[in-house]
């Protein structure tokens, strides 16, 4: 009977669960310093606007959505590029 938990225990010390690493490259275009990890990740991104949906009450969601759309405004040029990027890899 103590077999079962022990393997339980040993299965999780002995599996990588490491998250991947990435190196981003400042060198690149500002819109396209992410495509690598964002090409790993497309998959997801559906996902992530389904709970942004539910997190966010009904009434407000338009007015959210909108400013999302132009957050870009409220950063530097680089980083409103590399959100830019980020979009543009996401569709």
């Amino acid at each position: 009977m103590l077999l079962l938990p022990f393997l339980f225990l040993l299965s999780t010390v002995l599996a990588d669960r490491s998250p991947p690493r990435y190196r981003i490259q400042l060198d690149y275009p500002p819109s396209s310093r992410w495509d690598q990890i964002i090409d790993d990740h497309l998959q997801y991104l559906p996902l992530v606007q389904i709970e942004a949906a539910k997190i966010i009450p009904r009434p407000v969601q338009k007015i959210v959505w909108k400013i999302a759309e132009n957050i870009r405004y409220f950063f530097p040029s680089d980083y409103a590029q590399e959100l830019e990027g980020t979009v543009e890899g996401g569709r």
